[in-house]
C-alpha cells in the first residue's frame, strides 16, 4: 500500500469513528429530554445519568477510535512496530550492561590495565624441566613424550611458595592430576598458576584474597598425580590472554643466581 492510499484509508477511518460519536451523542440527548418530559419530578436524575452514561460512551469510543487508529498506522508503517520494539531492546540491553557494571567483583580479571611491573620467584630453588609447547619432553611418570606447559623449579617439600607479582587469588582447587592449585589473576590479562602444593595454604589466602608480590601463598608439596614420580618442585604456569606463556620471559635470571636458582 502507498503512502497516499494510506493517508486515505485513515482518513475514512478517523471520519467514520466521528460520525458514530455525533450520532450517539444526539441519540443520547433525544432519550434524555423525553424521559425528562415524562416525569419532571425525576429531571435531575435522569440529567445526572445521561451526563455520566454520555461521558463514558464518548470515553470509551475515543478509545476504541484511537486503537483503530493504531491498528491503521501499524498495518499503514509495519516497520514503525519493529523500530519501536528494537529501542526497547536497545534501552534494556543498557541497563543490563550498566548492571553487569555495578556488580562487577574485585576477583574479576583488570585486561584493560598494563601487566604487572614487578615480578618475584615463586620459589626458589633450580628448572627441573622447561616451559616446552612446541617439543614434547619426556615425563617420568607417565613413561612417555609430552608437552609441558609451564617450567618445574625444584624445592625440597615445605619451602615457601611466593606470589609472582601483584593480584587476586582468583581460584584454590585441586585438580586430579595437578594436586593442590591456586590461580593468582593480575593486572593486564595475566594470570600465573601454582600447583603440586602441599594442603597447608599461607595466612589468610582464599578465593578473593589480594596477594602482594613476594608474599606467601603456599608451601611446595607432592600432590600432582602426572608428575609424582618427580623430584620434589613446585610446577609453575603463566598465562596471558588465555594462552600458556614460558614464565622465565618475566622471570629476572640474574635475580635468579643472586637467590640460588639453577638452570
Amino acid at each position: 500500500m502507498d503512502n497516499n492510499q494510506s493517508k486515505k484509508t485513515a482518513g475514512a477511518i478517523a471520519l467514520i469513528v466521528i460520525a458514530v460519536i455525533v450520532i450517539t451523542v444526539i441519540i443520547i440527548a433525544i432519550v434524555t429530554n423525553r424521559d425528562s418530559n415524562k416525569d419532571p419530578d425525576v429531571t435531575d436524575k435522569i440529567e445526572d445519568n445521561a451526563e455520566s452514561d454520555l461521558s463514558d460512551a464518548v470515553t470509551d469510543m475515543i478509545d476504541d477510535a484511537s486503537e483503530a487508529l493504531d491498528d491503521v498506522k501499524d498495518a499503514v508503517d509495519p516497520d514503525k512496530k519493529d523500530t519501536d520494539k528494537n529501542t526497547e531492546n536497545d534501552t534494556a540491553d543498557t541497563k543490563n550492561d550498566e548492571s553487569s557494571t555495578d556488580t562487577d567483583s574485585p576477583m574479576t580479571p583488570d585486561v584493560t590495565a598494563s601487566l604487572p611491573t614487578e615480578f618475584c620467584l615463586p620459589v626458589t630453588g633450580y628448572i627441573s624441566k622447561g616451559y616446552s609447547m612446541d617439543t614434547p619432553v619426556f615425563s617420568l611418570t607417565m613413561n612417555d613424550y609430552r608437552t609441558h606447559s609451564g617450567i618445574d623449579i625444584g624445592a625440597e617439600e615445605g619451602t615457601a611458595v611466593s606470589a609472582f607479582a601483584d593480584g587476586t587469588v582468583t581460584d584454590i582447587y585441586t585438580d586430579p592430576f595437578m594436586g593442590v592449585c591456586i590461580e593468582v589473576t593480575h593486572s593486564g590479562g595475566m594470570v600465573s598458576k601454582y600447583m603440586s602444593l602441599n594442603e597447608e595454604l599461607g595466612e589468610g589466602i582464599e578465593a578473593g584474597a589480594a596477594v602482594k608480590c613476594g608474599q606467601t601463598i603456599a608451601k611446595v608439596g607432592n600432590t600432582a598425580a602426572l608428575e609424582a614420580s618427580d623430584e620434589s618442585h613446585l610446577h609453575f604456569e603463566v598465562m596471558l590472554n588465555d594462552r600458556t606463556i614460558d614464565p622465565m620471559e618475566y622471570i629476572d635470571t640474574e635475580v635468579m643466581a643472586d637467590t640460588g636458582y639453577e638452570n
